[in-house]
């Protein structure tokens, strides 16, 4: 699992490249490790389809990614 922060106002579904994958065809996503992919939508248990900060849209095999956990810096509360 990989965590980040966020803003309060992006509750879009995240998630990391852990391994290459290049795409086949034009209606993939190649995925380079270590990439982020945005606003991910889960298609079925193997595919999913996303954008990366490029701004190409593909779909790309869900084992390859892990989900990006997110939380807002804003709800955490420090006590003295």
């Amino acid at each position: 699992m990989y965590v980040v922060n966020c803003c309060a106002d992006d509750d879009t579904l995240k998630m990391r490249a852990m391994y290459d994958y290049v795409s086949e065809d034009d209606i993939c996503l190649s995925l380079t490790e270590g990439e982020i992919i945005i606003n991910v939508k889960l298609m079925d248990d193997v595919w999913a389809e996303g954008q990366n900060f490029d701004g190409i849209i593909g779909f790309f095999p869900l084992n390859y990614c892990q989900v990006i956990i997110a939380y807002l810096l804003s709800s955490v509360q420090w006590h003295n």
